[in-house]
């Protein structure tokens, strides 16, 4: 695998689980619409012609040239950076101007119809289309100007989209490092159908992950496949329950336990979840997250508090200055109304230095409680 592959994994992923898959489902270009004004000379803000999409589509169908559709928001982090380091730099401005590109901010009121026709609900997305705005393929998230470019590139030429890896997948079956490639690709584009027999064939045949890439297949297989694109509970649980018990101790294997509980509680068995948060917890007693999580799903289904204040301050005499923890036992006490012991708790974590605004807010909340449950006595 490219070093350039194993960072655009990267990134994807990144993106991936702080926004959710997109969709890969796109709605067809109507070959057949009316001509638009389009101004005689073009202006550029960059690499990005001032057109709207509509003009743009006309541009490249014209002058038989990709389109580069760049969609944001005003509030996405990783859109800030693309626009301070990226697309500032001359390289990107020379090449983007090679292509039809342009801006597309998905709240607004001309850009609403565009990131629903592409059906874009993560930020930024890049969709990188033949000329008319037939989608070839897209990716997400932040990268760096060289690696940004050869993305595009790569995809005008129909390299290294979900589809090229399937291709190549199939014409070498015995490459299980290309299998995964073409699974992960398919997964996150929500083509989960094709996606499953690429990542199965990793599960099946890598059982001593040779690879190295087993316990992402099989997140990817029992999460974003059978889980979030099928909900497909009882296919996505013996594949998580494999990966828990085989990684343990890996990123996937914690967020494979994660997704057991998730289909526990779907499932109206919450005693077999918490069982299941316990003993993450249990197997991994260092590890701050482990409590913050068994506090927040006590939290999120209004049970087990005092199982949940118990744990959190185990976690805290292991990780006394870390203030979201000092938050989870404050919010846990305070629904189990323990308002003094809330209060006492808020306050320990608005001296820490992980505290938010947010915190002195709820603190003055969690005070104000007190206060009429004292005068109410």
């Amino acid at each position: 695998m490219s070093s350039r592959t194993v960072l655009r994994f990267g990134l994807l992923a990144a993106a991936l689980l702080a926004t959710g898959c997109p969709s890969g489902t796109i709605r067809p270009v109507d070959s057949t619409a009316v001509p638009v004004q389009v101004p005689d000379v073009i202006e550029y803000d960059g690499g990005f012609a001032r057109l709207h999409y509509a003009q743009a589509v006309q541009v490249s169908r014209e002058r038989d040239l990709p389109l580069f559709v760049y969609v944001s928001t005003q509030w996405c982090g990783p859109c800030k950076e693309l626009e301070s380091k990226v697309f500032p730099d001359a390289y990107f401005q020379q090449y983007a101007r090679t292509l039809v590109s342009i801006k597309v901010d998905a709240l607004s009121e001309t850009g609403k119809p565009v990131a629903e026709r592409y059906n874009v609900h993560s930020y930024p997305t890049m969709v990188v289309c033949k000329p008319g705005g037939e989608e070839i393929e897209r990716f997400f998230g932040y990268s760096p100007t060289e690696e940004f470019v050869a993305t595009i590139k790569d995809y005008v030429q129909g390299l290294r989209t979900a589809s090229w890896y399937r291709d190549q997948a199939l014409a070498h079956p015995e490459d299980l490092l290309l299998a995964f490639d073409a699974g992960r690709e398919l997964a996150i584009r929500q083509r989960g159908g094709e996606a499953i027999v690429f990542l199965e064939k990793i599960w099946r045949l890598d059982k001593e992950n040779k690879t190295g890439q087993v316990p992402r297949a099989l997140l990817l297989l029992g999460q974003t496949v059978y889980l979030d694109h099928f909900k497909d509970r009882d296919k996505a649980l013996p594949i998580l329950e494999d990966l828990s018990l085989r990684f343990p101790d890996t990123y996937h294997g914690t967020e494979a336990t994660y997704m057991i509980a998730r289909i526990y509680v779907e499932k109206k068995d919450r005693d077999k979840a918490r069982t299941i948060l316990l003993e993450q917890v249990r197997i991994k007693p260092e590890d701050a997250i482990q409590y913050f999580r068994f506090g927040t799903f006590c939290l999120q289904y209004g049970e087990f508090f005092a199982e949940g204040i118990e744990k959190v301050k185990e976690g805290l005499e292991k990780h006394p200055d870390l203030g979201y923890l000092w938050k989870t036992l404050a919010d846990l006490q305070f629904r189990n109304r323990e308002y003094e012991a809330a209060v006492a708790s808020m306050e320990q974590a608005c001296t820490k230095s992980d505290a938010s605004e947010s915190y002195k807010a709820l603190l003055d909340t969690y005070r104000n409680a007190l206060k009429k449950v004292r005068e109410g006595q």
